[in-house]
């Protein structure tokens, strides 16, 4: 499932933190005491022999770990085989139900209780701590009444595995009961986060995806959280949600936000391929209006070679009429010019006087013949040499 943008924001440890911060109220069982038959049994009968190492109680530490004097020195124990949420590691948060685990704690090993301890294979853990299984003088098993009350799950640690059979019966009765941690009335547990997301998603809208602070997105950060809490750091969580009884609520919402963000992708895609049609049709519009505006340029750029190739001609026209009118004017002109004149016939010679003083030589202006003139001939005395006239 891939996490929407609200639970990226909100981040991993503050959704595991909200997952296991505990709830406001007060749990039913957390005033629980020691079941009422064996309570019964007690006042009317005699007290049956104490199981194990005598130890008396000195303070109780949360809702697995207690106190106790034991040869004459304060030890620590961790009760083997069961889990409570978390109340006093200061690297973690207070778990959903951690106060109400250790008032039950309280209530049933109040200081100076005497106590047996009954040990399995392996008597401290890394911490230091003695694990043991911690009886009451009326025969008790506090480890097994914690999961009854609900406020705890059974825990197997290799190899200490003797108190777990009874913790295990224990919790299925509170299962059945829906007692503590499985008591969906408190908003922190998980039953109730699984009701409250189902709720969420019944009706939901991918669009509610993208509200960070509503419930859909609640319902989400949930998931998420589920997903990402260490079991080994949280065991108690880790046994929960493998619950039969939680398996297909917690199935259930996974399907209704796998299905509602593959709503919102499905929309998401949608509307990009109508952003991207849109694209394409405006883009589609723009070429043609591109081509268009084309087109009229061209239209118009053949429109003024046309206009200006018909002014050129018209230009031609007239130039050729206007030489026509002036060759017409000019032949209708030398039509209406007189006939030049006739070149009138050249004088005859006089006749040779012998008498006559005859000058050989021309006198100025005058020529003996003058090549190629047809016109009028004046000669000078002698007639030998002549001049136009």
């Amino acid at each position: 499932m891939t996490p929407s943008p609200a639970f990226l924001r909100l981040g991993a440890s503050a959704l595991v933190l909200s997952l296991l911060t505990a709830c406001g109220g007060t749990a039913a069982s957390s005033n629980a005491t020691p079941s009422s038959n064996s309570s019964q049994a007690a006042e009317t009968s005699a007290a049956p022999e104490l199981r194990g190492e005598r130890a008396v109680v000195d303070r109780v530490i949360d809702g697995d770990t207690v106190d106790v004097r034991l040869g004459g020195e304060v030890v620590r124990v961790r009760l083997l085989n069961i889990d409570t949420p978390e109340t006093k590691d200061p690297n973690e948060v207070v778990e959903c139900l951690g106060p109400e685990a250790t008032a039950l704690l309280e209530d049933l090993l109040p200081p100076g209780t005497v106590v047996g301890l009954e040990y399995d294979q392996e008597r401290t853990d890394s911490y230091g701590r003695t694990l043991a299984g911690v009886f009451l003088q009326d025969g008790t098993l506090v480890n097994a009444e914690i999961a009854r009350q609900g406020l705890g799950t059974p825990l197997y640690i290799a190899p200490n595995d003797r108190f777990l059979p009874p913790v295990e019966e224990a919790f299925a009765e509170a299962e059945q009961q829906q007692a503590g941690l499985l008591d969906p009335a408190h908003g922190c547990t998980i039953p109730a986060r699984v009701q409250q997301a189902t709720t969420a998603l019944a009706d939901a809208a991918p669009a509610n995806l993208d509200d960070a602070t509503g419930e859909v997105a609640a319902a989400v950060a949930f998931l998420a959280a589920l997903d990402a809490v260490d079991g080994d750091a949280h065991p108690h969580v880790r046994h929960l949600v493998g619950l039969p009884s939680l398996e297909g609520g917690i199935a259930g919402v996974r399907g209704d936000i796998t299905a509602l963000q593959e709503r919102a992708a499905a929309q998401r895609r949608a509307a990009e391929a109508e952003a991207a049609r849109q694209a394409e049709a405006e883009e589609e519009q723009r070429r043609e209006a591109e081509a268009e505006a084309a087109r009229q340029a061209e239209a118009a750029r053949q429109a003024e070679a046309a206009r200006q190739a018909e002014a050129v001609r018209q230009a031609e026209v007239a130039r050729q009429t206007e030489a026509a009118r002036q060759a017409a004017v000019d032949a209708a002109n030398r039509a209406a010019a007189p006939a030049p004149a006739p070149a009138p016939a050249p004088a005859p010679k006089p006749a040779p006087n012998p008498g006559a003083n005859i000058v050989d030589q021309a006198p100025p202006g005058y020529s003996a013949e003058i090549p190629g003139y047809t016109g009028p001939r004046c000669y000078a005395p002698g007639g030998k040499f002549y001049k136009p006239c």
